[in-house]
């Protein structure tokens, strides 16, 4: 008799613990899904979403964000997705009309953030009367600040926080998630910011030379000299004068290194550097092969800082 009250007694608990896990089934909401326009920003939302969700990705870091055009599927995964991160029209005029037509057929609180506009950002303009007027012409009337904000440490910290910010209000049932991550993502931000100004200490005397104008925040945080420039936008080639001005900087600069991106490996670049003391390796401002997880950001900041660091030493 013991034995059978026993299963009695089983039997009667377990249809009232099905009401509860079915309310739980019931009450639990998908993740809130984040797109960002480019890479380093899917890097900066991986490092915030971590745990929760995983940040998708609209362009390719292998394409221009300077001359993208949009594809039917591209609208249709901005229209699908709960959060849109990306910098502005200053950088993405591709995405300019597209997201104002997103918005304007919005029914379902959707977000979209730009995040050049947010708290804390530091925006440094163009220098240069000639540079900035090739990159006014370029960026559609919106090129007067360098659009390539996520290269300043302070910046990614500042945009991590407008992330977390957006996030928390439309999905507050992960709001401590999303704050322990930001913080995590601030520790790991900082610790690698303090080991890139020690190494890189070591080989300020010594200035560079880039194939895109993409590295001025880098540059001015961790007080680094950018010589030259190879190319105003990575989508126009140095004319002939250009070139010439390039050799004879070369020639004046001592050691030094050009750094150019991975997609791109001008013939001219031997020609210009024949028999001058000029290293060179690949500096990739899209982030292209840094795996996207908690730690990229962090990853893609340390690894900038020593690419520079051992091509200025050699």
């Amino acid at each position: 008799m013991p034995l059978f009250r026993a299963l009695l007694l089983f039997a009667c608990l377990i249809p009232a613990a099905l009401p509860t896990q079915a309310a739980e089934t019931v009450n639990k909401t998908p993740p809130v899904s984040v797109i960002t326009s480019i890479k380093p920003l899917q890097l900066i939302a991986a490092a915030i979403t971590d745990g929760i969700s995983e940040p998708g990705l609209l362009l390719d870091p292998g394409l221009s964000p300077h001359s993208y055009s949009m594809k039917p599927s591209d609208i249709r995964r901005l229209t699908d997705t709960s959060v849109v991160f990306w910098l502005g029209p200053e950088l993405e005029t591709f995405l300019e009309k597209p997201l104002e037509q997103v918005a304007a057929n919005n029914t379902s609180g959707q977000r979209i953030v730009a995040l050049m506009g947010a708290p804390g950002m530091h925006l440094r303009e163009w220098s240069g009367e000639e540079h900035h007027h090739d990159h006014h012409d370029d960026h559609d009337n919106h090129g007067s600040v360098d659009s390539h904000v996520w290269l300043s440490p302070g910046n990614a910290i500042a945009m991590g926080k407008a992330m977390t910010d957006t996030l928390a209000a439309i999905d507050p049932q992960n709001t401590p998630r999303y704050r322990e991550n930001l913080t995590s993502f601030i520790d790991q931000v900082k610790a690698t910011d303090l080991a890139n100004n020690e190494s890189l200490a070591s080989v300020r005397q010594h200035g560079f030379f880039v194939f895109h104008d993409a590295w001025g925040y880098f540059a001015d945080h961790y007080r680094l000299t950018v010589k030259d420039v190879f190319a105003l936008s990575p989508d126009r080639q140095p004319g002939a004068r250009h070139l010439m001005k390039l050799k004879d900087s070369l020639k004046r600069a001592g050691h030094t290194c050009i750094f150019r991106e991975p997609q791109f490996k001008p013939a001219y670049i031997d020609r210009l550097t024949e028999g001058l003391d000029v290293g060179e390796a690949v500096l990739d401002p899209m982030a292209g092969n840094i795996p996207v997880s908690a730690n990229g950001y962090p990853a893609y900041l340390r690894q900038v800082g020593n690419t520079i660091t051992e091509c200025l030493s050699e």
